[in-house]
């Protein structure tokens, strides 16, 4: 956001839980703002997919009145398919579990770094 100019509102940060019900609550907080946000990236699906189910029964449209991104990319059959930064599970799956059998007790773990994909769904929208 810095790169694009834009500040980052501590307003705008809402810490939940990873269940649909932390996405029901995050779209109750934001809602309750006097100045919202257009768009909200949830740290994942589950997250995205409460935020959706709260807007439409609310009113509100996505995309048309606030876009949402999730995190993940394995909400495969939920409707209207939500746009997410797509992770290869599987592969970090192997991963992590290579590295914690191969790792010698007391040693911090090692960092991960993967390639993500946005997948583009139905839930954002341009401004």
């Amino acid at each position: 956001m810095a790169e694009r100019g834009l500040s980052i509102r501590e307003e705008w940060i809402y810490r939940g839980n990873y269940k649909i019900s932390g996405g029901l609550e995050a779209y109750d907080y934001f809602a309750s703002l006097k100045d919202q946000p257009t768009a909200v990236i949830a740290s994942n699906d589950r997250l995205a997919q409460g935020f959706i189910l709260r807007a439409n029964e609310c009113g509100r449209r996505i995309p048309e009145d606030i876009s949402i991104c999730g995190f993940d990319g394995f909400l495969t059959d939920f409707y209207p398919p939500i746009t997410t930064v797509k992770q290869d599970l599987k592969l970090i799956a192997e991963a992590a579990f290579s590295k914690l059998i191969g790792r010698d007790e007391g040693m911090p773990p090692e960092e991960l770094v993967t390639d993500v994909t946005l997948q583009i769904g139905k839930t954002t929208r341009a401004i």
